[in-house]
């Protein structure tokens, strides 16, 4: 415990210390004034205005649509390596792929396919040599398409209450 103590005290002296070195050590500045050291007199140089990226009112590309785009085609890669793993562990017991419902298989295509036109979308649209800003008006396009991407992910791979609850003992 003792030396748990003097750790601490050596660790917070050291601290002390280098704060009061910097402390000496940084010059106390004075405020400038148009008089140099010579008498001269200082030449303030304005900044210039900082040129702003266009909203979408001249040509441009946006950002957002590059990584929605992205964000989709990595949607159905979790969806596929999900479904890869799932067809691993697959038992006996579970039904095949031709007696699953249709309502389980849509989502599964559904997913790629919104990727794959997403990500076409943004290949046909967004030219990427002219300068990028956040958003244009394709920007809710590509939107939709990853919203109903992530709807359909959610819905592929959601157990429904038949599943989850296990059937009652028959006597």
């Amino acid at each position: 415990m003792a030396k748990c103590k003097k750790s601490i005290l050596r660790a917070s002296l050291t601290y002390l210390l280098t704060f009061v070195m910097l402390f000496l050590m940084v010059p106390l500045y004075t405020t400038a004034t148009d008089i140099g050291v010579d008498g001269e007199e200082f030449t303030i140089i304005e900044d210039e205005d900082i040129p702003l990226a266009p909203f979408g009112n001249e040509r441009s590309w946006a950002l957002w649509n590059l990584l929605i785009s992205l964000a989709g085609a990595v949607l159905a890669l979790m969806m596929s390596v999900r479904i890869i793993s799932s067809l691993g562990n697959e038992d006996e017991k579970t039904p095949s792929k031709g007696q699953k419902r249709l309502s389980k298989q849509i989502p599964v295509f559904a997913v790629p396919i919104l990727a794959i036109i997403g990500i076409i979308l943004f290949l046909l649209t967004q030219d990427m040599r002219l300068p990028v800003v956040m958003v244009d008006w394709l920007t809710l396009l590509h939107a939709i398409i990853f919203a109903s991407g992530v709807v359909n992910y959610i819905l592929a791979f959601r157990k429904e209450k038949d599943e989850e609850q296990p059937e009652p003992l028959q006597a």
